[in-house]
């Protein structure tokens, strides 16, 4: 799965056999994170360079501008398949193969 920022910097992209996700600065074609994740479901962008990502049953949120982690979201009981950012980036969405 495959999902590139909303400034078009950067592409995102997971393969569901390997556990990890890699971020690559399409201007300058180089990696510029790799992070562990499980991807039932494709990473979603903000437009202030957060990152969601799927790690199974928690979504992983990074700031692609520093590489840290701002926040792990926990309340799913089975894996997530879908996340999305609302277009005010003050909301994240996400779905599971629980129902919610």
């Amino acid at each position: 799965m495959m999902s590139v920022d909303p400034s078009g910097r950067y592409l995102a992209s997971c393969n569901s056999s390997e556990p990890r996700l890699e971020v690559v600065d399409l201007t300058a074609d180089i990696r510029v994170a790799m992070h562990e994740a499980l991807c039932h479901a494709g990473p979603a962008w903000s437009s202030t360079g957060l990152l969601a990502i799927p790690r199974n049953y928690e979504i992983a949120v990074w700031d692609v501008h520093t590489g840290e982690a701002t926040a792990t979201l926990r309340g799913h009981v089975a894996g997530v398949i879908m996340l999305v950012f609302h277009p005010n980036n003050r909301h994240l969405m996400s779905g599971s193969w629980d129902g919610t």
